[in-house]
């Protein structure tokens, strides 16, 4: 438990760490960038992990999903240039560094949640 909820508290750091720099530490502290309810989907995941037996499976993968969208999509694709995307990301040392932390910090939720819901690694056979 300690280790999923640490794993889930480096995610939402990370985001929080990407607002700080992208926007300046005031973001953080007002909700106009929605901290409050980015932190909800990881809070509620969690809680439903934690303390529903019948439901981990489905909350972890629920977890695992969410880290996986806040990688793709907000550590790599919105720090590209694409012309889908409605706005136009800043190409600066800065922005990459902040979303590299903000990718990053997913990766400890990915770890310890797929291990759990793909069961321990087994040694294969010998003949």
């Amino acid at each position: 438990m300690l280790l999923v909820g640490a794993a889930i508290a480096i995610a939402i750091l990370g985001s929080l760490a990407h607002n700080a720099i992208e926007f300046g530490i005031g973001s953080v502290l007002v909700s106009q960038n929605g901290e409050l309810p980015l932190a909800f989907p990881w809070i509620a995941g969690f809680l439903t992990w934690w303390r529903i037996p019948q439901a981990r499976i489905p909350a972890a993968w629920f977890l695992i999903a969410l880290a996986g969208l806040n990688l793709i999509g907000g550590g790599i694709i919105t720090v590209l240039p694409l012309g889908f995307l409605p706005f136009e990301p800043e190409q600066s040392l800065t922005h990459y560094l902040a979303h590299l932390i903000y990718g990053v910090a997913q990766l400890p939720v990915l770890a310890v949640l797929l291990r759990e819901v793909t069961g321990p690694a087994t040694a294969p056979r010998q003949a």
